[in-house]
């Protein structure tokens, strides 16, 4: 689940910042809560965080989606640290991908050119280039990779 809005940090809500805390950290909170005691008996699980570029570098009219894809780091390393222990990993990426979410941004000809001009790969990634970062976390080649958050971005964090 994801959501985003930009909007000038005047301008937002308590609701506004409600919803946006619920969506990218409440929730993540609430799944890895609900199932870390069954991990913890099979002595194994993966959790996959999903957050920004903007957690990171920060954002122009982003200030709640920003904090709130920063919390979201702050669990996920705290959570590898507590879980280690228990063989559970835990690991987030910091994906940029061509995405119904990102797409007020790709069909603007001069938001597209001003964003790609700050990506050294030049292009967005693809949702598949996406998933198989995914995939690989998930996977048995990642069992001592745990605490990471993984930029999957072509280098717009750098």
């Amino acid at each position: 689940a994801g959501t985003a809005w930009h909007a000038d940090l005047a301008s937002n809500t308590d609701a506004d910042y409600d919803a946006m805390m619920d969506v990218h950290v409440r929730a993540a909170f609430h799944l890895l809560r609900g199932v870390v005691d069954e991990w913890k008996t099979r002595r194994s699980g993966k959790f996959i965080g999903v957050t920004s570029p903007a957690a990171v570098r920060g954002q122009v009219n982003g200030t709640i989606y920003s904090a709130a894809k920063s919390a979201l780091i702050g669990i996920v390393r705290s959570a590898a640290l507590e879980l280690a222990p228990h063989g559970i990993q835990v690991n987030a990426i910091l994906p940029m991908a061509a995405t119904p979410m990102t797409e007020i941004a790709r069909v603007d000809p001069e938001i597209n050119a001003k964003y790609l001009s700050r990506v050294p790969l030049g292009r967005w990634g693809e949702p598949d280039e996406i998933g198989r970062v995914f995939l690989f976390l998930a996977s048995s080649d990642a069992d001592y990779v745990t605490g990471v958050v993984l930029p999957v971005d072509g280098g717009r964090i750098l």
